[in-house]
């Protein structure tokens, strides 16, 4: 019994736990008891444990001839072992010594005579418990633990020979038994023994132990050397790896390895190699699996946790096995026919694994270790690759991931010994990199998503510069570029060459392959032909692989002389009337993109950046590739807030070099901004212009059209703002102060200048993003942007990008807004423009009265109407078509209301809105109120206010707009869950009669509906609901309570479990589950709850396929006799009705193929029927079934056949059409009634379907 129970829980709880539906817990509950009244009053741990062993003892000398008797004394056995096991725990060690012959004599005879049972009487056994376990099996796991538990807690004063007798036959014999469980348990429990370190056990376990493995090795090793059978030794091994580490594993451990050299010995001559006979596949077999089994042992052994004593001997077996293992030929233990492809992936894999954990403890050691480990690495490294190349007939990569992950780690650790031996690890490293490159073969190509990542660790850890490094790379990059496919292979390929540019850099990378060479020798070196046709997809990988985890410290001059020229040379050769100069027009593009991974942290800033910057000027304005003006850009607002971060940063600290040198950055970078912020002043101003004049002229598929203009501008803007944080300030003035000037021009000219405008507000944009204004240029700009947000005369785009910059004023100077009487200037603007407001700018708006609501701290009352004074045009953004506008209205909303702190105004305010005579705001007033309330839910004025508000809104039920009825709809749903039972009880008839009384909306808010009537179901219950539901609706609220009951019984049938089951009812049912889950033998369930979730789903599926079924029936009226019969399935015919749970399933009515009725004899008696039919059917033939036969065919799934076709029965077998059958009187298609719910959206589909057979579509499918 795995339980956790103590021993206070146990006798402190016998009432509860005897209560349980666990058997096997009531009989412990029950023994327990009757051990409690034989100990006396509150007895202690002790004397439970002294009645325990007293009890048992006395059922193991009585004579159980009938196995009834001997089923339950051996449960209550099992029961006593287990109140052993949980009362030892609380016994002195001294007690348990001096009770120890008693207690051992007990608990072997125990199992002896569990064990001395023959096979029959414990098959009998296994077959009438009901608990679903082998009671032998069970008790003799009990015993392991209640003897595990005495020895545990023995003192190391108990008596040597006792001890060792008990320790002997007992839990080593169990060892050995053929029971799985029974030998796990016994396994796990020595281990547990063995493992103790504070206190230790009793020290006859480790000598008994050591002294059963020898035995155990002595008789498996002869059996080895006589060719008999490895399985005793293979289980020996599996024992060994649990519990090796904590025996003597230098002495054990080289007995088998001695014994794993042998065999791979023998595994690997040349002779088997070409040997097919039956004899040699048999003893490879075994070698490869007791190798497996050796290695599995190691493995576990090498892996443990061990305590740092044991470390050091852990270190020096490592180097032992590394240097055996080193010298074997695993390709050849492991070759193709040796084995089962499992056992030989599995036997490759643990080979591995224990080379690899061995260089591990050797690349941990001491100085001496760690240099055995470097030499050998190389060694090691070419036998695991060997082992994860896939074998040629099996395309299996299993061994690979498992190995290639370890390997990685392996080299990581590598790496920490760089610095303590760096020749050394030199030489290693480059011995190993030979070993890798093989994993570059088309063989490992599925295995290249693991097995490249060590290959780019060990790249990473030599000289950038070496041959060997530079060529490996090479080759690298050449596979990736030659490489066509997609999928795991590309995936690999990408990743390695990601991971190198992180690592090493991209300007190294760009050396290591010679990439500027590569590009303009293209038919002279294949190998560079290949890189250079595929240089756009690896100035992609660069691009995307440069980020901040990887190498920043690069150089602007690498760029400027070495990109930028490859950048020309391709630019030239665009220029070129070919098919390739949109290819090399995007390689140009490609090039530049690198441009911002240059500007993150570059080391020559102050020397190449300003004869850079004209560069980039120019760039930007070449009208061939409108594309460089986003990506300089970037690079520009990279390098700038770089710069200035890194000069935050280093305020406070004392004057150092790296100090010093980014003040310097900073200062080059202010003047060098001189130039360039006019120049991107510019560059915006020529944006606007040539996108005005394209306007004007008309033109389409110019080339800038393709190019987004908003997101060069924003790009140009963003650039602005970061280098204008460095410039100095009487340079931002100046603009600021054109920009001012002209845009006052604009708005006052004549003429349409409203794309100049737009620059204009987009560079003052800029300018306050960048927080460098004054306070009076704040001012200044503020007062232009009034008669732009005033005015509707402009064209709309103006005035939305006036409020984006009255909201960037908001959000960046919040002490400009904070100020008395420029908050009442900005709020009088907000409020008297609202009916000038184009559509295009009420979210713009709405951000920009958020901000100000926001900004509040402590309003004045003043301030607080204003505000309010804000919520009818919050309202009617509530419904605005936009969602952001929405979204924005709604968090405005809210903000009022938190800045208002009386809830109940905001709510009154609200509520009169309500009453309004549109219902666009009525709607918008109910929807607000549902927010508010759902917002506010516990705050007690609110609720107070609750029912004179659900009062209030219930009147809008009759409303017949059908926005206002779904916003009333929800309100009620929220309001039902917040208010009080109490609140709400009196305003039932009301609520009922609104939500139901409505008609021309109810079908589209069905479903809304019936989810607040059910929240009423769980506050009340259906019998208080029912006098208050409108007649018309009643049928609703009695469908709803039928599903719910029908659920319940359902449930209840699921969780009750029946007592006893037949035996005739189980064997003759043919269901999938005909006993509901429990195992024939042993009654007892044994389905996960999973399986449960999964059976469950099953029937539900089964059940909504048998629905479909039955909806699909069709009707065919007949002849002038007006028969009606159902075509769907002309072989078995039901009435609807018999598929309610409630009705009789013995009731079926069922048809035979012809179509007559089928009627059982349980039903009408065969004498009282007539052969004459009064319809004038003609001759009708009662076929005949026995009620027990009508049963067999009901619970083998008759109701799940799949239906026929519609006229299947009157199809022609050889030609097209139909045909009449002799004995079919009927005409099979003269009538088919119409159901409206066969043709909706749901059901239009299966019902089109089902008279394919009877009406052919035309050539294009029609949608109705």
């Amino acid at each position: 019994l795995d339980t956790d129970l103590e021993f206070v829980d146990l006798f402190n709880n016998l009432d509860s736990i005897s209560k349980r539906r666990d058997p096997r817990l009531a009989r412990l509950a029950a023994v327990a008891s009757a051990l409690k009244e034989v100990a006396g009053v509150d007895p202690s741990p002790a004397k439970i444990f002294s009645t325990a062993i007293e009890t048992l003892d006395g059922t193991l000398h009585q004579n159980h001839i009938d196995e009834n008797v001997l089923l339950d004394a051996m449960s209550t056995q099992k029961a006593l072992l287990d109140i052993i096991a949980i009362a030892v725990t609380e016994i002195a060690p001294g007690t348990l010594a001096a009770t120890v012959s008693h207690s051992s004599r007990t608990l072997r005879g125990s199992i002896q005579a569990c064990m001395s049972l023959d096979t029959q009487t414990s098959q009998s056994i296994l077959f009438t418990t009901r608990d679903g376990l082998d009671v032998t099996s069970s008790l003799l796991c009990s015993a392991c633990k209640a003897i595990s538990g005495l020895l545990r807690h023995l003192p190391h004063t108990a008596d040597k020979k006792t001890v060792a007798e008990l320790f002997r036959s007992t839990l080593l014999v169990l060892l050995s038994d053929t029971r799985s469980k029974v030998k796990a348990v016994a396994v796990r429990e020595v281990c547990a023994l063995l493992a103790m370190e504070s206190p230790k056990c009793h020290i006859v376990v480790h000598k008994e132990t050591a002294a059963f493995v020898n035995r155990r090795m002595n008789t498996s090793l002869k059996m080895l050397a006589e060719r008999k059978s490895a399985e005793d030794f293979i289980e020996l091994l599996d024992f060994l790896r649990h519990c090796l580490i904590f025996l003597d594993f230098t002495v054990v451990g080289s007995r088998i390895m001695k014994l794993l050299v042998s065999l791979c010995e023998a595994g690997s001559v040349s002779d088997h190699i070409h040997s097919d006979s039956i004899g040699t596949v048999y003893r490879s077999k075994y070698i490869v699996l007791t190798i497996n089994a050796i290695l599995a042992t190691t493995l576990a052994m090498l892996e443990h946790d061990a305590a740092a004593a044991k470390r050091e001997k852990l270190c020096s077996f490592a180097s032992r096995v590394l240097a055996s293992l080193v010298q074997q030929q695993p390709i050849l233990i492991y070759r193709h026919g040796a084995g089962d492809s499992e056992i030989l992936s599995s036997g490759r894999a643990v080979f591995g694994q224990v080379m690899l954990s061995s260089c591990q403890h050797l690349l941990r050691g001491n100085g001496e270790e760690r240099k055995t480990g470097m030499m050998l690495l190389p060694l090691s490294i070419r036998h695991i690759v060997n082992l994860s190349e896939p074998l040629d007939t099996l395309d299996d990569d299993s061994v690979a991931f498992t190995l290639m992950p370890e390997l990685s780690i392996l080299f990581r650790q590598l790496a920490d010994n760089k610095l303590s031996a760096p020749q050394l690890h030199e030489k290693c490293v480059r011995d190993c990199l030979v070993a890798m490159e093989v994993v570059l073969q088309s063989s490992f190509e599925i295995t290249w998503e693991v097995s490249l990542k060590p290959l780019v660790l060990l790249l990473l850890q030599m000289d950038s510069q070496s041959i060997h490094v530079c060529r490996c790379i090479k080759r690298l990059v050449v596979l990736g570029a030659e490489m066509s496919e997609d999928g795991t292979r590309r995936l690999g390929l990408d990743g390695a060459i990601s991971s190198l540019v992180q690592g090493c850099g991209l300007e190294i990378l760009w050396k290591q392959i010679g990439l500027s060479e590569a590009c303009h020798v293209i038919q002279e070196d294949a190998e560079k032909g290949a890189l250079a046709k595929s240089v756009l997809w690896l100035l992609h990988l660069m691009k995307s692989s440069d980020t901040e985890r990887g190498e920043t410290n690069l150089n602007l001059s690498f760029f400027q002389q070495t990109v930028l020229p490859l950048a020309r040379f391709y630019d030239s050769q665009a220029t070129k009337v070919t098919t390739d100069s949109l290819k090399r027009k995007r390689t140009v593009l490609a090039l530049w993109g690198l441009f911002p991974s240059f500007c993150r942290r570059p080391t020559d800033l102050e020397s190449v950046f300003p004869g850079l910057a004209p560069l980039l000027v120019r760039a930007m304005n070449d009208e061939r590739y409108p594309e460089l003006v986003a990506i300089i850009s970037s690079g520009l607002m990279t390098l700038a807030t770089g710069v200035r971060n890194r000069k935050l940063g280093n305020e406070e600290l004392v004057d150092g070099e790296e100090v010093v040198k980014i003040r310097r950055e900073a200062d080059r970078l202010e003047e060098v901004s001189e130039k360039l912020i006019p120049s991107l002043f510019k560059l915006v101003e020529n944006i606007h212009a040539k996108e005005k004049d394209v306007q004007q002229m008309e033109v389409e598929g110019s080339e800038e059209k393709n190019v987004d203009k908003s997101h060069k501008v924003r790009s140009l803007t963003d650039a602005i703002a970061s280098l204008s944080q460095l410039a100095p300030q009487h340079l931002i003035q100046r603009l600021f102060s054109k920009v001012v000037q002209r845009l006052l021009e604009a708005s006052q000219a004549d003429e349409d200048l409203s794309e100049q405008m737009c620059m204009l507000l987009t560079l003052s944009q800029a300018l306050v993003v960048s927080e460098s204004l004054e306070h009076t240029s704040i001012s200044l700009l503020f007062r232009c942007l009034k008669p732009l947000i005033r005015s509707d005369e402009t064209k709309p785009r103006v005035q939305k990008r006036a409020y984006k910059v009255l909201a960037e004023i908001c959000q960046r100077r919040a002490d400009f807004v904070r100020k008395s009487e420029q908050l009442n200037d900005i709020l009088e603007l907000l409020t008297s423009s609202l009916q000038t407001s184009q559509v295009s700018s009420r979210l713009m708006r709405i951000k920009c009265l958020i901000l100000i609501v926001d900004s509040l701290d402590n309003p004045k009352e003043t301030e607080k109407k204003q505000i309010l004074g804000l919520l009818g045009e919050t309202l009617l953004s509530l419904k605005d078509s936009n969602a952001k506008t929405r979204d924005a209205a709604l968090k405005l909303l809210l903000s009022i209301a938190e800045v208002q702190e009386d809830i109940v105004l905001v709510v009154t305010s609200i509520i009169a809105a309500a009453g309004s005579s549109s219902s666009h705001m009525r709607s918008a007033a109910v929807i607000a109120l549902s927010r508010i309330i759902f917002e506010h839910s516990k705050d007690e004025r609110l609720l107070s206010l609750l029912p004179t508000l659900l009062k209030t809104v219930l009147v809008l039920s009759d409303d017949p707009s059908r926005e206002v009825t779904k916003s009333f709809v929800c309100f009620v749903r929220v309001t039902v869950v917040v208010i009080p039972k109490e609140q709400i009880r009196p305003l039932l008839p009301d609520i009922l009669h609104s939500i139901l009384g409505y008609h021309r909306g109810k079908d589209r808010f069905r479903s809304k509906i019936k989810i607040i009537i059910k929240k009423l179901v769980r506050l009340f219950d259906y019998e208080t609901l029912m006098p208050l539901v409108p007649k018309s609706d009643s049928r609703l609220l009695t469908h709803m309570r039928k599903l719910s009951e029908r659920e319940k019984r359902r449930k209840l049938a699921r969780n009750s479990q029946p007592e006893a089951l037949e035996y005739n009812e189980m064997v003759d049912s043919d269901e999938e589950d005909s006993d509901d889950g429990r195992t024939l033998l042993t009654m007892g369930t044994m389905m996960t709850k999973r399986s449960r979730a999964t059976s469950k789903r099953q029937r539900s599926s089964a059940h909504s396929s048998a629905s479909m079924q039955r909806s699909k029936a069709v009707l065919i009226k007949n002849d002038t006799d007006g028969l009606n019969f159902e075509v769907g399935d002309l072989t078995r015919k039901t009435d609807t009705a018999s598929f309610s749970d409630e009705s009789d399933s013995e009731s079926l009515i069922q048809f035979d193929s012809s179509g007559r009725l089928v009627i059982s004899e349980d039903k009408f008696d065969d004498q009282s029927m007539s052969n004459a039919d009064s319809a004038g059917t003609g001759t009708e033939a009662r076929a005949k079934f026995t009620k027990k036969e009508s049963d067999a065919n009901r619970k083998k799934g008759g109701r799940r056949k799949q239906q026929q076709k519609l006229g299947a029965q009157y199809k022609a077998r050889s030609a097209g059409g139909d045909v009449k059958k002799k004995g079919q009187k009927y005409s099979p298609y003269a009538y088919v009634p119409l159901d409206g719910r066969s043709y909706s959206k749901k059901n239009r589909q299966r019902a089109v379907e089902q008279m394919s057979d009877v009406a052919q579509r035309g050539k294009k499918r029609q949608k109705r």
